[in-house]
C-alpha cells in the first residue's frame, strides 16, 4: 500500500487509516465517510480546548456553535480524503504548543507590558514557573517536566501532520515566525535589563536569553521522524502522472475562500442581500478588533494569542497567493491553488470573534 501512495500527490498516515477502519466497517461508503467525521469531532473539540486555554470559558461557549456548523469544515470533514485529520492535528498541534510554552519563562518576558522592567533571570524563571495559566501555584519541577512533555507530543504532532498533508508545513511555518517574534522579543528585553542591575554588570546573565531558541531542537526531532518519508516526497514532486493544479489565486478566489467559509458557496453563487451581510460582518469585526486593540485592559498574553491565531488563518493565504504568483509568472499564467486548501485553515477562521480580555 506504501508503494502506491507513494504515487499519489498525499502522504500516507490517512491513507493507513482508512485502511485499518476499513478493515473494521468494511467497504460501505457512508461507514467509510465516519471515520472523517470522527476526526471532525475531535478537531472540533481540540479547537474548543485550544480557545479555553487562550481567552477563557466564556469564549469558548460563544465560538462553540459557530465551530460546529461550520459548512465548509463540515464540506470537507465528511470527504473520503485526508482534510478532516489534517485539520485536527494542525488544531492539537497549536493547543500542545501552547501548553510548552503559555507557562514559561519565555512567554511570560515576551508578553509582558512594554514599559514594564523585565529580566530572564531566576525571578522571571521563578514567576512563570509557579504560577499556572488559571493564577493558580504550580511545583517548578511539574510545570517544567510538562512543559517537556508537551514538546515531545508538539515535535511528533508536527511530523504526523507532514505524513498526513504536505500543506500542514504552512501552519508549523506560521508556528516558527510566532516563536521566533517571542524569541526575539525576549533577546530585546534582556538586553535592555540585564546590561546594568543594581549598579552591577550583569554580562554573565546574558546567555540565559538564548535559551528562548530552544525550541528549534523540537523541529530538529521532527524532521528526523519525518527523513524515512523524504525519499517518496522527492519522488511524488517529480513523478508525471500527478495532475496539474493551474487555478489562479487572484481576487475572484480570495472572495470564494471567505464567501465559502461563511456559508458554504462561491461568491458567484451568492444573492445580493447575503453580499450585504457578509460584507456588515466584515465591518463589524474591523470595528471590534479595533476596539478591543485599544483596549487598556488587552493583556500581552491576550495580544500574543490573537496574534497567532489571526496568522493562522491569514499567513497560509498569504503564502499561497505568493507561490501562485511567483509561479504564475515563472509559467506564464499557471498558478497553484485549490479551495480545497484551505480545508486546514477553517477552524483558525470561524473562531474570528475577538474575545474579551481577563
Amino acid at each position: 500500500m506504501l508503494a502506491l501512495t507513494a504515487v499519489d500527490v498525499h502522504p500516507p498516515l490517512y491513507y493507513v487509516a482508512l485502511k485499518l477502519w476499513m478493515n473494521l466497517v468494511g467497504g460501505d461508503v457512508p461507514l467509510m465517510r465516519l471515520l472523517g467525521c470522527l476526526f471532525l469531532g475531535a478537531c472540533i473539540a481540540a479547537m474548543a480546548l485550544l480557545l479555553r486555554r487562550m481567552f477563557g470559558t466564556r469564549v469558548t461557549m460563544l465560538c462553540l456553535p459557530v465551530l460546529t456548523v461550520g459548512v465548509f469544515a463540515l464540506r470537507f470533514g465528511y470527504e473520503l480524503r485526508m482534510y478532516s485529520l489534517a485539520s485536527l492535528l494542525s488544531v492539537f498541534g497549536t493547543y500542545a504548543l501552547l501548553r510548552a510554552v503559555d507557562d514559561s519563562p519565555m512567554f511570560a518576558t515576551a508578553s509582558a507590558g512594554a514599559g514594564k522592567n523585565i529580566r530572564v533571570d531566576e525571578d522571571a524563571r521563578l514567576a512563570a514557573n509557579t504560577t499556572g495559566n488559571d493564577g493558580f501555584a504550580v511545583p517548578e519541577e511539574h510545570t517544567g517536566k510538562s512543559r517537556l512533555r508537551w514538546w515531545v507530543i508538539y515535535g511528533v504532532i508536527v511530523a504526523l501532520g507532514m505524513y498526513t498533508l504536505y500543506l500542514t508545513a504552512l501552519i508549523w511555518m506560521t508556528h516558527v515566525i510566532w516563536l521566533t517574534c517571542l524569541a526575539c522579543r525576549v533577546v530585546h528585553r534582556s538586553r535592555a535589563s540585564l546590561v546594568s542591575v543594581g549598579g552591577q554588570d550583569r554580562r554573565e546573565d546574558v546567555p540565559k536569553r538564548y535559551r528562548a531558541w530552544r525550541w528549534v531542537f523540537v523541529y530538529v526531532f521532527s524532521v528526523i521522524l519525518y527523513v524515512p518519508w523524504m525519499p517518496f516526497l522527492i519522488n511524488q514532486m517529480s513523478h508525471p502522472a500527478l495532475p496539474p493544479v493551474t487555478r489562479q489565486l487572484n481576487m475572484a478566489q480570495m472572495a470564494s475562500i471567505y464567501s465559502a467559509m461563511m456559508v458554504g458557496l462561491p461568491e458567484k453563487n451568492i444573492p445580493a442581500l447575503v453580499s450585504l451581510i457578509l460584507m456588515c460582518i466584515v465591518a463589524g469585526i474591523a470595528v471590534l478588533l479595533a476596539k478591543f486593540h485599544f483596549r487598556s485592559s488587552l493583556t500581552g498574553r491576550s495580544l500574543s494569542m490573537l496574534s497567532l491565531l489571526y496568522a493562522l488563518f491569514g499567513f497560509p493565504v498569504m503564502s499561497m497567493a505568493l507561490y501562485s504568483s511567483v509561479k504564475e509568472l515563472i509559467m506564464h499564467g499557471s498558478g497553484f491553488f485549490s479551495i480545497r486548501y484551505c480545508s486546514l485553515l477553517c477552524m483558525f477562521f470561524m473562531r474570528h470573534l475577538p474575545p474579551h480580555s481577563h
